[in-house]
């Protein structure tokens, strides 16, 4: 069984039932099938608004660069994201990691309509960021800056998920390195290719009459 991880809305009174949030282990192939959109961009803002009277949210501001999954014809997007910070007031997400102004990454969006606690797939299991190596070269990493040097032994569907760890959830099937080498890593180019490959699989899959 897949092992979810309940988190909360904490530091203001919230009905529970309206914000509690589960995040399940996802294989990467679900995380790119689960994913109404994916896309790489830059983040060009980031700004917490108050959204109710006790509710906060936080707004982050993309440049779109390239469209991998999906159908996004504006240069810009913006995804909204639970808690943030105004007036004093503060509302706090537990395990909440929110992309940085400055920061460019491949994004992958669950759903463009649909209000979320985090609008990302898995939530940091849908965000990687893109970072240039010594050379220059554009390598893709976890939210936490782990390089993701290519796919690993790709589990099955609904298998385990492994035990928690200090660094955040990061999709089954990748292989992530805890030495800090970025060299080792995937280029842009090739991660995006990666995830292409996985949606021609997924297309590619007969349909099973049950």
């Amino acid at each position: 069984m897949r092992k979810a991880f309940w988190l909360a809305a904490l530091l203001m009174v919230l009905p529970p039932a309206a914000w509690s949030s589960s995040v399940v282990s996802l294989a990467f192939p679900e995380v790119v099938e689960s994913a109404e959109l994916v896309f790489e961009g830059r983040v060009e803002s980031v700004e917490s608004r108050q959204t109710g009277p006790r509710r906060i949210h936080t707004f982050v501001r993309f440049r779109v660069l390239d469209v991998v999954k999906g159908d996004h014809a504006d240069g810009s997007l913006e995804l909204r994201f639970l808690g943030g910070s105004v007036n004093g007031r503060r509302m706090r997400v537990t395990d909440m990691r929110l992309p940085e102004v400055g920061e460019t990454g491949i994004y992958f969006v669950e759903s463009m309509d649909r209000p979320l606690v985090h609008p990302l797939v898995g939530w940091s299991q849908g965000h990687f960021r893109v970072e240039p190596d010594a050379g220059g070269e554009q390598r893709v990493f976890t939210a936490d800056r782990r390089p993701v040097a290519g796919r690993d032994v790709e589990p099955g569907r609904g298998a385990a998920a492994p035990e928690p760890s200090d660094h955040e959830m990061t999709a089954r099937g990748l292989n992530v390195m805890a030495l800090n080498v970025p060299e080792a890593a995937m280029t842009a180019s090739e991660f995006k290719a990666l995830v292409r490959e996985s949606m021609t699989r997924d297309a590619s899959q007969p349909e099973v009459t049950p």
